[in-house]
């Protein structure tokens, strides 16, 4: 039972730990990666941010519970290892794949911010500008 407690102990200290870490690395240079250190709209990118990461935060804290109670009791120390590794290796491979679903969300906030902000060919924005685009098509004049 003595191994039981320290592996959950350890277990725990170690899947917290790097859970905080890699969300604070998230949440530091995701904005700048969602930017392109523009300040175009910080209050967006930072509620954003903010709730990417809390979202992060609960469904790694929820796998973290959930490996918690699996593996089988020990009475070794080569036992005690082999669990706690197990255990660690499953949330850092959630870790890893959440991490990389979180990349793929500040990718998509990454071009919408580009195609919002970056002037396009096509219809000018203005009003009196569409008026003359329209007008000039309606022409047959391209």
């Amino acid at each position: 039972m003595t191994y039981m407690i320290g592996i959950y102990a350890v277990y725990l200290f170690v899947c917290v730990a790097v859970t905080i870490w890699v969300a604070r690395n998230l949440r530091l240079n995701g904005k700048i990666y969602v930017t392109d250190g523009k300040d175009e709209n910080p209050v967006l990118i930072d509620a954003i941010s903010h709730l990417l990461i809390v979202g992060f935060y609960l469904i790694n804290f929820g796998l973290i519970s959930l490996v918690l109670k699996f593996g089988s009791n020990v009475s070794d120390p080569q036992s005690a290892v082999e669990l706690l590794s197990t255990k660690v290796g499953g949330v850092l491979l959630g870790l890893g794949c959440m991490h990389f679903v979180i990349l793929m969300v500040f990718s998509g906030l990454r071009k919408n911010q580009r195609s919002i902000f970056e002037p396009v060919d096509g219809p000018p924005r203005s009003t009196a500008a569409l008026a003359d685009h329209v007008a000039a098509r309606r022409d047959g004049v391209h």
